[in-house]
């Protein structure tokens, strides 16, 4: 599962993460419309993904230990 999700074109980074989730992935998408496209025909698809959660950033204050 994945490398299945790994090779989605919109999956700039997926992470590994303990807890009640799986994975942590970072996507960037053009706008919600294509973000919801990707979540039920590309995400969904995959038989093994139980359930999805999205949190979307709003504002970055801090990248690479650089405040913005």
């Amino acid at each position: 599962m994945s490398k299945k999700i790994a090779s989605l074109p919109n999956v700039e980074e997926m992470h590994e993460v303990m807890g009640d989730d799986s994975y942590l992935l970072k996507v960037r998408v053009e706008n919600i419309e294509k973000l919801s496209d990707m979540l039920k025909n590309d995400i969904g698809t995959i038989t093994e993904v139980a359930s999805t959660k999205t949190v979307m950033v709003l504002k970055t204050l801090k990248k690479n230990g650089i405040p913005c």
